[in-house]
């Protein structure tokens, strides 16, 4: 019997649309998660899913789809706060893998999902797999990542632990019952499953909160001759900590401490 401790949590993220909860139907070998593009059918709040990852549970978090804001430098806040609120509330049993979905064509707000919750939230302590979905069309779906790789690191800085370029669907139905991508899905299948095994933490990384904001203090002494110095006058002011000074620079400063007050709003 498999303790509740003992299932790893691997967090799926990235941008509605991006084939997040296509890719836990593949996983789990049937339809449990909703693909509905509908305002009411889409994924809104975080939602687990246990599943047989060659013969070991592990339990997958579908997430809120990360838009892009109107901005197009911002992804849609109410969104980033239930993810960020997600790995905080994961804390006593920690985060094993984060697995970042996305779509063959990159966008700013892209960058700033990896950025944020791989490098700032998760402070690169969890490995992070890459999918790439909606690939069908490649005739060798895997030939886009070495296409890709070097743009991905050098221009994004996208460099994950491991990575699967795939199609989450199994298109059409023939009339013999069979799909016409049934091999492209299964293949696809077996590379996450491969991915999540092979960079899944054995002991998972206990979330800690990042450092938002940190308060300055300083003392101003007198000194009188022949005499010790005494304090007169001690100040106290919050600057921008480590993990915030670091959102600035993914988003500005403005934004950055819009966003910064709804992670910490109770």
């Amino acid at each position: 019997m498999t303790m509740l401790s003992d299932i790893p949590n691997i967090i799926i993220f990235g941008e509605s649309g991006s084939g997040k909860s296509s890719v836990v139907n593949m996983l789990a070998g049937m339809p449990v998660a909703d693909t509905s593009n509908s305002v009411s059918g889409c994924t809104f709040d975080s939602c687990a899913y246990d599943i047989n990852v060659r013969g070991k549970i592990m339990r997958l978090w579908d997430t809120a789809g990360l838009d892009e804001g109107e901005s197009g430098r911002v992804p849609h806040s109410e969104s980033v706060v239930k993810l960020y609120k997600l790995i905080q509330g994961l804390s006593s049993n920690g985060v094993n893998l984060l697995m970042f979905v996305m779509r063959p064509r990159l966008r700013e707000s892209t960058l700033n999902n990896w950025k944020l919750f791989h490098k700032i939230i998760c402070q690169e302590k969890v490995p992070i797999v890459t999918v790439v979905t909606n690939l069908e069309q490649e005739d060798d779906m895997d030939q886009w990542w070495w296409r890709n790789k070097d743009e991905l690191d050098r221009r994004y800085g996208i460099v994950p632990d491991d990575y699967a370029c795939i199609t989450a669907v199994r298109g059409k139905r023939m009339p013999t019952g069979a799909h016409t991508l049934d091999k492209e899905f299964e293949t696809s299948t077996k590379m996450v499953q491969r991915a999540m095994r092979s960079s899944c933490l054995e002991n998972a990384w206990q979330v800690s909160a990042p450092e938002w904001f940190k308060t300055i203090v300083t003392t101003a002494y007198e000194t009188r001759m022949c005499r010790s110095r005494r304090p007169i006058e001690r100040r106290e002011r919050v600057i921008g900590g480590e993990a915030f000074e670091r959102l600035v620079v993914i988003m500005g400063e403005r934004q950055a401490r819009i966003l910064v007050e709804e992670f910490l709003e109770e």
